[in-house]
C-alpha cells in the first residue's frame, strides 16, 4: 500500500510511522516466548526498513523482549526509535526526535511513553509533556509537528492540550475507535 500510494503520486510525500508495540503486545514476554517474540519482532523491524519507516516509538511489549535487544534490532535494520522520556543511566538509549523532509515538507517527529510504561531496569520514564515540549524545541522549524504516544486516550489528549504547536498526536497506546483522525484539545488531531 505504502509503496503504491508513492508511485501513484511521486510529488506526494508519504510518511510511515509506529505508535509502538510493533513486536509484542504485552508487557511482559516470559522465557518461553522470547525467543519467537523476538525473532518476530525482528522481521517487522525489517519490513518496516523496507518500506522506509520514518519514525516510531517504542511501547511496552517492545520494551518486554529487552532494551539491549530493542536497541540492537533498531541499530540493525535503522529503524528510528524516538523516546524523549525514557531515561537510562548510560545514556537515554534513544534519540528523542528527529526531522524528515520529503517532497518540499519537513515532519518533526517526537516520541514519548506513557507514564506506566514499565520502565527497563536502570531507567525511568519521565513526564512525557515536558519531554515532548523539549524535544519540539530543540527540533527547530518543521512544517508538521507530530507527537508518536504510547499512552493512554486521556494522556494523550491532555498532551496535545499542552503543547497547542503540535499538529498530529499518533495515538499509539489506545486501540483505533476511528479511521480519520479527530480534533483533541490544543487543536491537534489525533
Amino acid at each position: 500500500m505504502i509503496e503504491e500510494l508513492r508511485r501513484e503520486d511521486p510529488d506526494r510525500p508519504v510518511f510511515v510511522v509506529d505508535g509502538g508495540d510493533l513486536a509484542w503486545r504485552s508487557k511482559v514476554a516470559g522465557a518461553n516466548v522470547l525467543p519467537a517474540a523476538r525473532r518476530k519482532g525482528e522481521l517487522m523491524h525489517e519490513a518496516f526498513a523496507l518500506v522506509g519507516v520514518d519514525a516510531m516509538v517504542p511501547g511496552d511489549g517492545d520494551l518486554a523482549l529487552g532494551l539491549d535487544w530493542l536497541r540492537e534490532v533498531s541499530a540493525k535494520h535503522r529503524t528510528p526509535l524516538l523516546a524523549a522520556n525514557l531515561h537510562c543511566a548510560g545514556g537515554d538509549p534513544f534519540p528523542p526526535a528527529r526531522a524528515v523532509s520529503r517532497g518540499g515538507v519537513t515532519v518533526g517527529f517526537v516520541g514519548v511513553l506513557g507514564r506506566d510504561t514499565p520502565a527497563p531496569e536502570g531507567c525511568e520514564i519521565g513526564d512525557p509533556v515536558e519531554a515532548a515540549r523539549a524535544a519540539l524545541a530543540e527540533l527547530g522549524a518543521a512544517d508538521l509537528r507530530v507527537v508518536l504516544s504510547h499512552e493512554s486516550a486521556e494522556a494523550d489528549e491532555a498532551l496535545a492540550a499542552a503543547l497547542p504547536e503540535v499538529d498530529l498526536v499518533v495515538m499509539g497506546g489506545t486501540a483505533p475507535s476511528a479511521i480519520t483522525p479527530r480534533a483533541l484539545p490544543g487543536g491537534a488531531l489525533g
